[in-house]
């Protein structure tokens, strides 16, 4: 009940009482007035009346003066309040000094200033950590976008809450991924369960303080379509009480290289069991052409067909498996494209520095997709081998374009390299 209803009500009830007081007594004397006397009703309204008219002013009036010097005030300190605390903060009280509130209106604005600082600094502080969370995450983000592997960000619902652009790669998502999103619409659910489970196994028994890996677990896992196999690592996100509050995962597609290992194995099996059979045939051909020599020119044919047969067979298929090594092995060499021009440039400023050894480039630059240290490295150790061995100062370089690859040629005046020098250069783990 507002203050002003609540003194009137007090003061209506007061008014009433009296009324009824001045009533009941002014019966009382009328009552015991001898017979013969002045009327009843004469006595109430004569003196009753008066008594009370006047009992009744001086209640309005002292009701009028508390409105005007408590109840007002108080009306109008509340309204000022309700307007600062809902609709304007830097509204100020106003009060009038006529009231009977002794310090209640200045504390209350003391109160209000304390708090409108107190506000203030609290916005400001928040300001700034959400600039700080803000740059951070910029950072972070920008650090995500510089990584080869893919990182994706989840609470415990598995619900996506931050992700780089290799991710997206990846897990073959066309635009974006979009935050709050399953993880398991882009990957398959059980082996991400499974090293969530692991690491929440590993966390409630303590384990993880006296692991190697402490909160971190290896998975192999695939896309939804399971056409791309992932591997990588999930680590849990704990608070500062240690309780997990999500998880990242980073990780790498390893399709390619699961197929190059069963390519490998498929080499491996060819260059043993394949080659089984023809070598078997003709060290049995070979054996028998050398335990019978009296066998006639018919029987020595045959035998000498099957041995050049087989040999042709494992010549043939020895320089199939080879080239598919070669392809094998430089299909997942880390390679880059690079000019002809840089890469000579680079070999000729080596040279630079030695007085007994220069090189030029002639010929018009190719391009090249290889990869440029070790080639430059290579170069120069065959610069200072042919140096060494046929004492050649002066070096031409050129870049020559065949038809399916690029040939570098490395061209002095002087005694060629024999071959036989040139398969011992081959053989050799390093050149020297």
């Amino acid at each position: 009940m507002p203050p002003r209803s609540f003194l009137l009500a007090c003061f209506s009830v007061l008014a009433l009482c009296a009324l009824a007081a001045v009533g009941i007594g002014s019966w009382m004397v009328a009552d015991r007035l001898p017979a013969g006397g002045p009327d009843l009703f004469e006595v109430v309204v004569a003196y009753g009346g008066g008594i009370a008219f006047l009992l009744v002013a001086v209640i309005a009036i002292l009701w009028a003066y508390l409105d005007y010097a408590l109840a007002r005030p108080l009306v109008t300190l509340e309204r000022g309040l309700q307007t600062i605390t809902r609709a304007n903060p830097d509204h100020r009280l106003e009060i009038e000094d006529e009231h009977h509130l002794g310090g209640v209106p200045k504390a209350a604005a003391e109160l209000v200033q304390q708090l409108a600082a107190a506000k203030t600094s609290t916005n400001e502080a928040i300001a700034a950590a959400t600039r700080r969370v803000e740059d951070q995450k910029k950072q972070l983000e920008a650090i995500l976008q510089d990584l080869h592997e893919g990182v994706v960000v989840c609470n415990l619902n598995h619900k996506i809450l931050l992700y780089n652009r290799q991710a997206l790669e990846l897990l073959r998502v066309t635009g974006e991924i979009g935050l709050d999103r399953s993880l398991f619409t882009f990957a398959n659910r059980q082996p991400l369960l499974h090293a969530l489970g692991r690491l929440n196994n590993r966390l409630a028994e303590e384990r993880h303080r006296t692991h190697p890996e402490g909160v971190t677990a290896r998975f192999v896992g695939s896309t939804t379509d399971g056409r791309h196999t992932l591997e990588g690592r999930m680590s849990l996100i704990l608070d500062t009480e240690s309780n997990p509050t999500g998880y990242v995962i980073s990780f790498e597609d390893n399709t390619d290289e699961l197929a190059a290992l069963g390519t490998r194995d498929h080499l491996l099996r060819e260059a043993t069991e394949g080659l089984r059979g023809s070598v078997a045939n003709l060290r049995a051909a070979a054996e028998i052409l050398k335990a019978y020599p009296e066998m006639t020119k018919d029987e020595q044919r045959s035998f000498e067909e099957v041995v050049h047969s087989e040999s042709r067979y494992l010549a043939e298929r020895l320089e199939s498996l080879s080239a598919e090594y070669r392809e094998l092995i430089t299909g997942h060499w880390p390679m880059t494209d690079i000019y002809s021009a840089n890469l000579f440039n680079g070999i000729i400023h080596r040279l630079r520095d030695e007085r007994a050894i220069s090189a030029e480039m002639i010929g018009i630059p190719q391009w090249l997709h290889c990869d440029s240290y070790t080639l430059v490295e290579l170069l120069d150790k065959v610069i200072h081998q042919v140096g060494q061995a046929t004492g050649a100062q002066r070096f031409d370089l050129e870049a020559v374009a065949g038809e399916r690859h690029v040939y570098l040629d490395v061209v002095w005046e002087g005694e060629p390299i024999p071959a036989a020098e040139l398969v011992k250069w081959l053989d050799a783990a390093t050149i020297e």
